[in-house]
Protein backbone atom coordinates (compact mmCIF):
# COMPACT_ATOMS: atom_id res chain seq x y z
CA UNK A 1 0.00 0.00 0.00
CA UNK A 2 2.80 2.65 0.59
CA UNK A 3 4.63 1.32 -2.51
CA UNK A 4 1.34 1.87 -4.60
CA UNK A 5 1.67 5.82 -2.60
CA UNK A 6 5.17 6.37 -3.33
CA UNK A 7 4.48 5.69 -6.78
CA UNK A 8 2.08 7.88 -7.62
CA UNK A 9 3.51 10.22 -5.47
CA UNK A 10 6.48 10.00 -8.15
CA UNK A 11 3.84 10.29 -11.59
CA UNK A 12 2.43 13.36 -10.22
CA UNK A 13 5.50 15.03 -9.13
CA UNK A 14 6.69 14.54 -12.77
CA UNK A 15 3.50 15.75 -14.10
CA UNK A 16 4.00 18.83 -12.35
CA UNK A 17 7.76 19.27 -12.89
CA UNK A 18 6.96 18.78 -16.68
CA UNK A 19 3.50 21.14 -17.09
CA UNK A 20 5.89 24.06 -14.97
CA UNK A 21 8.30 23.71 -17.30
CA UNK A 22 5.68 23.82 -20.08
CA UNK A 23 4.65 26.96 -18.89
CA UNK A 24 7.53 28.47 -18.38
CA UNK A 25 9.33 27.54 -22.14
CA UNK A 26 5.51 28.85 -23.46
CA UNK A 27 6.02 32.29 -21.48
CA UNK A 28 9.58 33.29 -23.27
CA UNK A 29 8.26 32.50 -26.50
CA UNK A 30 7.46 35.70 -28.41
CA UNK A 31 5.98 36.09 -32.02
CA UNK A 32 8.10 38.93 -34.16
CA UNK A 33 5.42 41.68 -33.50
CA UNK A 34 5.44 41.07 -29.56
CA UNK A 35 9.43 40.84 -29.55
CA UNK A 36 9.03 44.65 -31.47
CA UNK A 37 7.16 46.10 -29.06
CA UNK A 38 8.60 45.03 -26.05
CA UNK A 39 11.86 46.91 -27.12
CA UNK A 40 12.05 50.90 -26.47
CA UNK A 41 14.70 53.00 -28.16
CA UNK A 42 16.95 54.68 -25.32
CA UNK A 43 16.58 57.79 -24.38
CA UNK A 44 18.64 59.87 -27.33
CA UNK A 45 21.95 61.50 -26.42
CA UNK A 46 23.82 64.35 -27.78
CA UNK A 47 26.87 63.79 -30.35
CA UNK A 48 29.27 66.93 -29.21
CA UNK A 49 32.68 67.93 -30.34
CA UNK A 50 35.30 70.48 -28.46
CA UNK A 51 35.88 73.38 -30.07
CA UNK A 52 38.99 73.83 -31.65
CA UNK A 53 41.72 76.81 -31.83
CA UNK A 54 43.54 75.96 -35.23
CA UNK A 55 44.56 77.53 -38.45
CA UNK A 56 42.01 77.29 -41.14
CA UNK A 57 43.69 76.86 -44.53
CA UNK A 58 41.58 76.29 -47.52
CA UNK A 59 44.17 74.64 -50.72
CA UNK A 60 43.75 73.67 -54.61
CA UNK A 61 45.88 70.25 -54.68
CA UNK A 62 47.17 68.82 -58.76
CA UNK A 63 50.50 66.91 -59.77
CA UNK A 64 53.02 67.55 -62.16
CA UNK A 65 55.99 66.71 -63.96
CA UNK A 66 59.80 68.08 -63.28
CA UNK A 67 61.38 68.88 -66.22
CA UNK A 68 63.91 71.35 -67.33
CA UNK A 69 62.91 74.74 -68.25
CA UNK A 70 62.40 76.69 -72.33
CA UNK A 71 63.18 73.80 -73.84
CA UNK A 72 64.63 75.42 -77.60
CA UNK A 73 65.54 73.52 -81.21
CA UNK A 74 68.63 75.04 -82.47
CA UNK A 75 69.35 75.13 -85.98
CA UNK A 76 72.28 76.32 -87.96
CA UNK A 77 72.07 79.58 -90.30
CA UNK A 78 74.40 78.80 -93.20
CA UNK A 79 78.05 77.01 -93.46
CA UNK A 80 81.11 77.11 -91.81
CA UNK A 81 84.54 78.16 -93.34
CA UNK A 82 86.27 75.18 -94.77
CA UNK A 83 89.71 74.38 -93.64
CA UNK A 84 91.46 74.09 -97.03
CA UNK A 85 93.69 76.85 -96.44
CA UNK A 86 96.26 77.46 -93.99
CA UNK A 87 94.78 81.00 -93.17
CA UNK A 88 91.59 79.64 -92.39
CA UNK A 89 90.05 78.20 -95.90
CA UNK A 90 88.66 80.05 -98.69
CA UNK A 91 85.13 79.44 -97.13
CA UNK A 92 82.71 77.59 -99.05
CA UNK A 93 82.55 74.60 -101.26
CA UNK A 94 82.53 71.04 -100.28
CA UNK A 95 80.20 68.71 -98.51
CA UNK A 96 79.47 70.11 -94.74
CA UNK A 97 79.77 67.20 -92.60
CA UNK A 98 79.20 67.37 -88.38
CA UNK A 99 82.60 65.76 -87.05
CA UNK A 100 81.64 66.50 -83.51
CA UNK A 101 78.04 66.39 -82.47
CA UNK A 102 76.96 68.25 -79.54
CA UNK A 103 76.60 66.12 -75.85
CA UNK A 104 73.65 65.52 -74.42
CA UNK A 105 73.57 67.05 -70.96
CA UNK A 106 76.47 69.51 -71.08
CA UNK A 107 76.29 72.74 -69.63
CA UNK A 108 77.22 75.56 -71.95
CA UNK A 109 78.77 78.87 -70.84
CA UNK A 110 79.18 82.00 -73.40
CA UNK A 111 81.57 81.02 -75.75
CA UNK A 112 81.69 77.44 -75.60
CA UNK A 113 81.98 75.65 -78.52
CA UNK A 114 78.41 73.73 -79.15
CA UNK A 115 79.26 71.34 -82.33
CA UNK A 116 81.98 71.23 -85.18
CA UNK A 117 81.09 71.06 -88.51
CA UNK A 118 84.10 70.06 -90.80
CA UNK A 119 86.41 70.76 -88.09
CA UNK A 120 84.85 73.88 -88.25
CA UNK A 121 83.83 74.81 -84.21
CA UNK A 122 79.85 76.64 -84.00
CA UNK A 123 79.95 78.79 -80.92
CA UNK A 124 77.44 79.93 -78.48
CA UNK A 125 77.03 83.32 -77.93
CA UNK A 126 74.40 85.60 -75.79
CA UNK A 127 71.83 87.19 -78.15
CA UNK A 128 68.51 88.09 -79.58
CA UNK A 129 69.13 88.52 -83.03
CA UNK A 130 69.57 85.27 -84.72
CA UNK A 131 72.69 84.75 -87.20
CA UNK A 132 71.69 85.16 -90.98
CA UNK A 133 74.56 86.46 -93.07
CA UNK A 134 78.19 86.51 -92.30
CA UNK A 135 80.24 88.53 -90.29
CA UNK A 136 82.96 90.64 -91.29
CA UNK A 137 84.77 93.45 -92.00
CA UNK A 138 82.66 96.25 -92.79
CA UNK A 139 79.28 94.93 -92.24
CA UNK A 140 76.77 96.99 -90.16
CA UNK A 141 73.69 96.54 -87.63
CA UNK A 142 72.24 94.98 -84.70
CA UNK A 143 73.91 92.18 -85.37
CA UNK A 144 77.32 93.39 -85.44
CA UNK A 145 76.85 95.08 -82.37
CA UNK A 146 75.46 92.09 -80.58
CA UNK A 147 78.64 90.43 -81.76
CA UNK A 148 80.80 93.58 -80.53
CA UNK A 149 78.83 93.51 -76.78
CA UNK A 150 79.49 89.78 -76.43
CA UNK A 151 83.46 89.83 -77.30
CA UNK A 152 83.52 92.28 -74.84
CA UNK A 153 81.63 90.09 -71.97
CA UNK A 154 83.97 87.19 -73.11
CA UNK A 155 87.15 88.64 -72.63
CA UNK A 156 88.02 89.98 -76.26
CA UNK A 157 87.60 93.43 -76.50
CA UNK A 158 86.65 94.82 -79.96
CA UNK A 159 87.54 98.16 -78.87
CA UNK A 160 84.01 99.26 -80.11
CA UNK A 161 80.46 98.46 -78.49
CA UNK A 162 79.12 100.04 -82.47
CA UNK A 163 76.94 98.58 -85.03
CA UNK A 164 80.13 98.41 -87.31
CA UNK A 165 82.56 95.28 -87.17
CA UNK A 166 85.89 97.14 -87.45
CA UNK A 167 89.72 95.86 -87.00
CA UNK A 168 88.99 96.05 -83.62
CA UNK A 169 86.49 93.23 -84.11
CA UNK A 170 88.45 90.96 -86.13
CA UNK A 171 90.93 90.75 -84.31
CA UNK A 172 88.72 90.21 -80.81
CA UNK A 173 87.55 87.38 -82.97
CA UNK A 174 90.94 86.39 -84.19
CA UNK A 175 92.24 86.14 -80.34
CA UNK A 176 89.01 84.55 -79.25
CA UNK A 177 89.19 81.91 -82.15
CA UNK A 178 93.11 81.27 -80.90
CA UNK A 179 92.20 80.97 -77.25
CA UNK A 180 89.83 77.86 -78.42
CA UNK A 181 92.33 76.16 -80.19
CA UNK A 182 90.85 76.88 -83.54
CA UNK A 183 92.10 79.78 -86.56
CA UNK A 184 89.57 82.26 -87.71
CA UNK A 185 88.25 82.67 -91.07
CA UNK A 186 91.06 84.65 -92.56
CA UNK A 187 91.16 85.47 -96.96
CA UNK A 188 92.10 82.74 -98.22
CA UNK A 189 93.81 82.16 -101.59
CA UNK A 190 91.14 83.39 -103.67
CA UNK A 191 90.35 86.66 -101.46
CA UNK A 192 94.17 87.11 -101.77
CA UNK A 193 94.44 86.61 -105.46
CA UNK A 194 91.93 89.18 -106.09
CA UNK A 195 93.26 91.80 -103.33
CA UNK A 196 96.98 91.29 -105.68
CA UNK A 197 94.73 92.32 -109.14
CA UNK A 198 93.17 95.21 -107.85
CA UNK A 199 96.29 96.24 -106.00
CA UNK A 200 98.07 95.69 -109.74
CA UNK A 201 95.43 97.48 -112.04
CA UNK A 202 95.78 100.85 -109.48
CA UNK A 203 99.53 100.18 -110.44
CA UNK A 204 98.54 100.16 -114.22
CA UNK A 205 96.10 103.27 -113.92
CA UNK A 206 98.84 105.37 -112.71
CA UNK A 207 101.36 104.46 -114.70
CA UNK A 208 98.63 104.91 -117.98
CA UNK A 209 98.26 108.27 -116.13
CA UNK A 210 101.68 109.74 -115.90
CA UNK A 211 101.93 108.27 -119.70
CA UNK A 212 98.70 110.29 -120.90
CA UNK A 213 100.37 113.24 -119.17
CA UNK A 214 104.02 113.76 -120.34
CA UNK A 215 102.01 112.91 -123.86
CA UNK A 216 100.21 116.03 -123.75
CA UNK A 217 102.83 117.93 -122.07
CA UNK A 218 105.08 117.24 -124.82
CA UNK A 219 102.89 118.12 -127.41
CA UNK A 220 102.26 121.34 -126.06
CA UNK A 221 106.09 122.13 -125.75
CA UNK A 222 106.20 121.09 -129.58
CA UNK A 223 108.99 118.75 -128.51
CA UNK A 224 110.14 116.05 -131.08
CA UNK A 225 111.34 112.69 -131.08
CA UNK A 226 112.13 110.07 -133.39
CA UNK A 227 108.79 108.35 -133.55
CA UNK A 228 106.05 107.24 -130.94
CA UNK A 229 104.80 104.30 -129.74
CA UNK A 230 101.76 102.56 -128.00
CA UNK A 231 100.91 102.18 -124.60
CA UNK A 232 99.23 99.55 -122.99
CA UNK A 233 97.57 99.17 -119.69
CA UNK A 234 95.86 96.77 -117.26
CA UNK A 235 93.61 97.06 -114.85
CA UNK A 236 90.58 96.21 -112.44
CA UNK A 237 88.98 99.57 -113.65
CA UNK A 238 89.11 101.70 -117.12
CA UNK A 239 92.19 102.68 -117.52
CA UNK A 240 93.85 104.27 -120.21
CA UNK A 241 97.28 105.24 -121.03
CA UNK A 242 99.15 107.56 -124.21
CA UNK A 243 102.17 108.38 -125.48
CA UNK A 244 103.21 111.16 -128.39
CA UNK A 245 106.31 111.98 -130.10
CA UNK A 246 106.98 114.91 -132.55
CA UNK A 247 109.41 114.88 -135.02
CA UNK A 248 109.99 113.90 -138.36
CA UNK A 249 107.03 111.78 -137.85
CA UNK A 250 104.23 111.55 -134.90
CA UNK A 251 103.08 108.41 -133.25
CA UNK A 252 99.80 108.62 -130.81
CA UNK A 253 99.24 105.97 -129.02
CA UNK A 254 96.36 105.55 -126.82
CA UNK A 255 95.62 102.31 -124.69
CA UNK A 256 92.61 101.28 -122.47
CA UNK A 257 91.32 98.45 -120.58
CA UNK A 258 87.71 97.71 -119.60
CA UNK A 259 86.36 95.26 -116.64
CA UNK A 260 83.57 95.77 -114.28
CA UNK A 261 84.04 96.57 -110.90
CA UNK A 262 84.56 92.71 -109.48
CA UNK A 263 85.20 90.84 -112.48
CA UNK A 264 88.78 90.43 -113.86
CA UNK A 265 90.74 92.31 -115.15
CA UNK A 266 91.13 92.88 -119.29
CA UNK A 267 93.37 94.09 -121.05
CA UNK A 268 92.88 95.92 -124.46
CA UNK A 269 94.78 98.20 -126.47
CA UNK A 270 94.16 101.24 -129.36
CA UNK A 271 96.92 102.40 -131.01
CA UNK A 272 96.78 105.00 -133.86
CA UNK A 273 99.39 106.58 -135.79
CA UNK A 274 100.00 109.54 -138.04
CA UNK A 275 103.15 110.46 -140.08
CA UNK A 276 103.95 113.29 -140.88
CA UNK A 277 104.30 117.00 -139.84
CA UNK A 278 100.92 117.49 -139.01
CA UNK A 279 101.22 116.72 -135.11
CA UNK A 280 98.85 115.05 -132.87
CA UNK A 281 95.29 116.43 -131.86
CA UNK A 282 95.49 117.74 -128.36
CA UNK A 283 91.91 117.88 -128.09
CA UNK A 284 92.53 113.47 -128.07
CA UNK A 285 95.64 113.61 -125.95
CA UNK A 286 93.06 115.43 -123.38
CA UNK A 287 90.58 113.35 -123.73
CA UNK A 288 93.20 110.83 -123.12
CA UNK A 289 94.41 112.14 -120.10
CA UNK A 290 90.93 112.94 -118.45
CA UNK A 291 89.49 108.35 -119.02
CA UNK A 292 93.58 108.00 -117.29
CA UNK A 293 92.00 109.83 -114.44
CA UNK A 294 88.41 108.02 -114.54
CA UNK A 295 90.39 104.59 -114.80
CA UNK A 296 92.54 105.53 -111.97
CA UNK A 297 89.34 106.51 -109.53
CA UNK A 298 87.66 103.69 -110.50
CA UNK A 299 90.45 101.00 -109.92
CA UNK A 300 91.32 102.78 -106.70
CA UNK A 301 87.31 102.62 -105.41
CA UNK A 302 87.77 99.07 -106.18
CA UNK A 303 90.85 98.29 -104.49
CA UNK A 304 89.22 100.62 -101.21
CA UNK A 305 86.13 98.70 -101.37
CA UNK A 306 87.85 95.32 -101.56
CA UNK A 307 89.94 96.16 -98.70
CA UNK A 308 87.12 97.60 -96.32
CA UNK A 309 85.90 93.77 -97.06
CA UNK A 310 89.26 91.86 -96.66
CA UNK A 311 90.41 90.83 -93.56
CA UNK A 312 89.02 88.14 -90.56
CA UNK A 313 85.24 87.01 -90.71
CA UNK A 314 82.62 85.21 -88.95
CA UNK A 315 80.83 82.33 -90.98
CA UNK A 316 77.30 82.03 -90.86
CA UNK A 317 77.22 79.04 -89.30
CA UNK A 318 80.05 79.20 -87.15
CA UNK A 319 77.55 81.03 -84.38
CA UNK A 320 74.62 80.21 -82.92
CA UNK A 321 73.12 83.35 -80.58
CA UNK A 322 70.62 82.11 -77.78
CA UNK A 323 68.68 84.74 -75.49
CA UNK A 324 70.21 83.05 -72.05
CA UNK A 325 73.30 81.52 -71.50
CA UNK A 326 73.92 79.45 -69.68
CA UNK A 327 72.09 75.93 -71.50
CA UNK A 328 72.45 72.72 -71.10
CA UNK A 329 71.56 70.33 -74.29
CA UNK A 330 68.51 68.02 -73.38
CA UNK A 331 68.46 66.20 -77.14
CA UNK A 332 70.71 65.47 -79.54
CA UNK A 333 69.35 64.49 -83.33
CA UNK A 334 72.61 64.97 -85.71
CA UNK A 335 75.67 62.70 -85.34
CA UNK A 336 79.09 62.61 -86.95
CA UNK A 337 79.28 62.21 -90.24
CA UNK A 338 75.51 63.75 -91.04
CA UNK A 339 75.30 66.76 -93.30
CA UNK A 340 73.95 69.34 -90.52
CA UNK A 341 69.89 70.51 -91.50
CA UNK A 342 67.23 70.91 -89.98
CA UNK A 343 67.25 70.67 -86.03
CA UNK A 344 70.70 69.47 -84.90
CA UNK A 345 69.61 69.94 -80.91
CA UNK A 346 67.54 71.07 -78.39
CA UNK A 347 68.70 73.19 -75.60
CA UNK A 348 67.03 74.23 -72.30
CA UNK A 349 67.73 76.45 -69.69
CA UNK A 350 69.66 74.88 -66.85
CA UNK A 351 67.27 75.40 -63.83
CA UNK A 352 64.14 72.95 -63.47
CA UNK A 353 60.36 73.87 -63.51
CA UNK A 354 56.99 71.63 -62.91
CA UNK A 355 54.64 71.71 -65.43
CA UNK A 356 51.07 70.84 -64.48
CA UNK A 357 47.24 71.33 -65.29
CA UNK A 358 44.42 72.62 -62.84
CA UNK A 359 41.00 72.50 -63.64
CA UNK A 360 39.62 75.84 -64.35
CA UNK A 361 37.60 76.59 -61.37
CA UNK A 362 41.24 75.69 -59.23
CA UNK A 363 42.66 78.33 -61.03
CA UNK A 364 40.25 81.02 -60.85
CA UNK A 365 41.90 80.63 -57.29
CA UNK A 366 45.18 80.68 -58.05
CA UNK A 367 48.00 83.89 -58.67
CA UNK A 368 50.93 84.21 -59.85
CA UNK A 369 53.69 84.42 -57.02
CA UNK A 370 51.59 81.99 -54.83
CA UNK A 371 53.65 80.08 -52.86
CA UNK A 372 52.89 76.37 -53.04
CA UNK A 373 54.52 73.29 -51.45
CA UNK A 374 56.04 70.25 -54.55
CA UNK A 375 56.31 66.99 -52.20
CA UNK A 376 57.90 63.69 -54.16
CA UNK A 377 56.79 60.38 -53.96
CA UNK A 378 59.17 59.54 -51.01
CA UNK A 379 57.53 62.87 -49.07
CA UNK A 380 60.05 64.78 -49.63
CA UNK A 381 58.97 68.65 -49.95
CA UNK A 382 60.51 71.81 -51.55
CA UNK A 383 58.96 74.86 -51.51
CA UNK A 384 57.97 76.41 -54.85
CA UNK A 385 55.96 79.48 -56.38
CA UNK A 386 53.45 79.80 -59.36
CA UNK A 387 56.21 81.63 -62.06
CA UNK A 388 52.84 81.58 -64.53
CA UNK A 389 49.21 80.30 -65.43
CA UNK A 390 47.16 79.83 -68.32
CA UNK A 391 48.76 79.92 -71.98
CA UNK A 392 51.90 81.72 -70.58
CA UNK A 393 52.45 78.49 -68.86
CA UNK A 394 51.93 76.39 -71.97
CA UNK A 395 55.10 74.29 -73.22
CA UNK A 396 56.58 75.56 -75.87
CA UNK A 397 60.16 76.81 -78.17
CA UNK A 398 60.72 79.63 -76.01
CA UNK A 399 60.91 83.28 -78.45
CA UNK A 400 58.74 80.89 -81.09
CA UNK A 401 59.37 81.77 -84.91
CA UNK A 402 62.40 81.40 -86.35
CA UNK A 403 65.24 79.39 -84.39
CA UNK A 404 68.07 79.09 -87.12
CA UNK A 405 71.24 80.65 -86.05
CA UNK A 406 69.91 81.07 -82.44
CA UNK A 407 66.62 80.83 -80.10
CA UNK A 408 64.28 83.32 -78.31
CA UNK A 409 63.65 84.31 -74.80
CA UNK A 410 62.01 81.91 -71.88
CA UNK A 411 57.88 82.34 -71.17
CA UNK A 412 56.89 82.99 -68.31
CA UNK A 413 55.19 85.83 -66.01
CA UNK A 414 56.01 88.00 -63.49
CA UNK A 415 55.78 87.19 -60.03
CA UNK A 416 52.77 89.28 -58.39
CA UNK A 417 52.35 90.61 -54.55
CA UNK A 418 50.72 88.55 -52.24
CA UNK A 419 46.70 89.15 -52.18
CA UNK A 420 46.03 91.33 -48.80
CA UNK A 421 42.35 90.02 -48.36
CA UNK A 422 43.75 87.19 -45.67
CA UNK A 423 42.50 88.39 -42.05
CA UNK A 424 42.02 86.22 -39.33
CA UNK A 425 38.10 84.94 -38.93
CA UNK A 426 37.75 85.60 -42.35
CA UNK A 427 39.55 84.21 -44.73
CA UNK A 428 42.18 85.30 -47.71
CA UNK A 429 41.46 84.08 -51.07
CA UNK A 430 44.29 84.34 -53.73
CA UNK A 431 42.31 86.26 -55.88
CA UNK A 432 40.93 85.37 -59.10
CA UNK A 433 43.84 85.09 -62.05
CA UNK A 434 43.36 85.09 -66.13
CA UNK A 435 43.41 81.37 -67.33
CA UNK A 436 43.53 81.93 -70.90
CA UNK A 437 39.81 82.05 -71.44
CA UNK A 438 39.69 78.67 -70.80
CA UNK A 439 35.94 77.75 -69.08
CA UNK A 440 35.68 76.31 -65.65
CA UNK A 441 36.05 72.83 -66.92
CA UNK A 442 38.94 72.54 -69.20
CA UNK A 443 41.88 72.39 -67.44
CA UNK A 444 44.66 75.29 -67.52
CA UNK A 445 48.12 74.68 -67.43
CA UNK A 446 50.61 75.91 -64.92
CA UNK A 447 54.20 76.49 -64.48
CA UNK A 448 56.16 76.14 -61.11
CA UNK A 449 59.33 77.14 -60.21
CA UNK A 450 61.42 75.72 -56.99
CA UNK A 451 62.71 78.28 -54.97
CA UNK A 452 65.84 76.08 -55.17
CA UNK A 453 66.14 75.27 -58.76
CA UNK A 454 69.15 72.88 -57.46
CA UNK A 455 67.33 71.00 -55.61
CA UNK A 456 65.32 69.70 -57.98
CA UNK A 457 67.39 69.09 -61.13
CA UNK A 458 68.16 65.13 -60.00
CA UNK A 459 64.25 64.62 -59.98
CA UNK A 460 64.18 66.01 -63.83
CA UNK A 461 61.16 63.81 -65.27
CA UNK A 462 59.55 62.38 -62.01
CA UNK A 463 56.08 63.08 -60.42
CA UNK A 464 55.18 65.78 -58.29
CA UNK A 465 52.39 66.44 -55.94
CA UNK A 466 51.09 70.27 -55.80
CA UNK A 467 49.62 71.86 -52.77
CA UNK A 468 48.32 75.47 -53.26
CA UNK A 469 46.72 77.16 -50.15
CA UNK A 470 44.22 79.34 -52.13
CA UNK A 471 43.10 81.34 -48.54
CA UNK A 472 44.23 80.74 -45.01
CA UNK A 473 42.97 82.91 -41.50
CA UNK A 474 46.22 83.47 -41.06
CA UNK A 475 46.29 82.59 -37.78
CA UNK A 476 44.46 80.32 -35.23
CA UNK A 477 40.91 81.44 -34.83
CA UNK A 478 37.72 79.39 -33.17
CA UNK A 479 36.99 77.06 -35.31
CA UNK A 480 33.83 73.86 -35.33
CA UNK A 481 33.08 71.20 -37.96
CA UNK A 482 31.09 72.38 -40.38
CA UNK A 483 28.25 69.89 -39.36
CA UNK A 484 28.05 72.05 -36.44
CA UNK A 485 26.57 75.08 -37.53
CA UNK A 486 23.22 75.51 -38.37
CA UNK A 487 20.97 78.63 -39.88
CA UNK A 488 17.66 79.68 -38.66
CA UNK A 489 14.82 81.42 -40.33
CA UNK A 490 16.21 84.74 -39.48
CA UNK A 491 19.43 83.60 -41.87
CA UNK A 492 21.80 83.42 -38.81
CA UNK A 493 24.28 81.14 -37.76
CA UNK A 494 24.24 79.24 -34.63
CA UNK A 495 26.22 76.92 -32.39
CA UNK A 496 24.60 74.31 -29.81
CA UNK A 497 26.61 74.66 -27.01
CA UNK A 498 26.48 71.85 -24.17
CA UNK A 499 27.59 73.23 -20.93
CA UNK A 500 29.23 71.59 -18.01
CA UNK A 501 26.17 70.64 -16.31
CA UNK A 502 24.40 68.74 -18.96
CA UNK A 503 22.24 71.87 -20.21
CA UNK A 504 22.40 72.93 -24.13
CA UNK A 505 21.95 76.65 -25.46
CA UNK A 506 22.30 78.29 -29.06
CA UNK A 507 25.18 80.67 -29.67
CA UNK A 508 24.68 82.86 -32.57
CA UNK A 509 28.26 82.92 -34.08
CA UNK A 510 29.73 84.88 -37.56
CA UNK A 511 31.21 82.42 -39.88
CA UNK A 512 34.62 83.05 -41.56
CA UNK A 513 36.97 80.57 -43.94
CA UNK A 514 36.06 77.12 -44.32
CA UNK A 515 37.98 74.62 -45.42
CA UNK A 516 38.89 70.89 -45.04
CA UNK A 517 35.47 69.94 -43.42
CA UNK A 518 36.09 73.18 -40.87
CA UNK A 519 34.49 76.47 -40.55
CA UNK A 520 36.18 79.17 -38.54
CA UNK A 521 33.27 80.93 -36.47
CA UNK A 522 33.27 84.22 -34.29
CA UNK A 523 30.88 84.17 -31.36
CA UNK A 524 28.54 87.65 -30.32
CA UNK A 525 30.17 89.56 -28.21
CA UNK A 526 28.66 89.29 -24.52
CA UNK A 527 28.78 85.29 -25.87
CA UNK A 528 30.99 82.69 -23.80
CA UNK A 529 32.34 80.80 -26.27
CA UNK A 530 35.86 79.24 -25.97
CA UNK A 531 38.04 76.46 -27.27
CA UNK A 532 37.28 73.38 -25.49
CA UNK A 533 33.48 73.81 -25.11
CA UNK A 534 31.47 71.13 -26.57
CA UNK A 535 29.27 71.86 -29.84
CA UNK A 536 26.77 69.37 -30.59
CA UNK A 537 27.21 67.90 -33.74
CA UNK A 538 24.45 65.37 -33.87
CA UNK A 539 22.27 62.46 -31.95
CA UNK A 540 22.79 59.18 -31.37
Amino acid sequence: MNKARRTFGAVLGVVLLAGAGGWYAGQQVQSPAEAAASHKAPPASLVTVPVESRVVASTVVAHGTVSYESPVPVTLSGSVGTTGDARGGDGGGGVQKVTRAPTAGASLDEGAVFMEVSGRPVFVLRGVVPMYRALGPGTKGADVKQLNEALKRIGFDPGTAGDTFTAGSGTALKNWYKARGYDAKAPGTTEQRRMLELEQAVQNGEQALTAAKNALTQRQSGGSGGGGSAGSATGGGDTAGSTAGSGGGTTGGTTGGTTGGTGRPGTGTSGGTSGGAGGTDLASLRTAVTNAEKSLDIARRDLADYRAAYGISLPVGELVFLSALPVRIDQVSAKPGDTPSGSVATVTGTGVRVQATVPGVDAELLRVGLSVTLEADDGKRFPAHIEAIGAAAEQQAAGGGDTRGGAGGSAGGTPGAPSPNSSPGTGGGAGPQQNGGASAGMPVPVRIVPDDAAALTALAGRSMKITAEVGSTGGPVLAVPVAAVYTGADAQARVKVQRGDGTVVQLPVTLGLSAGGFVAITPQPGQPLVAGDRVVVGEK
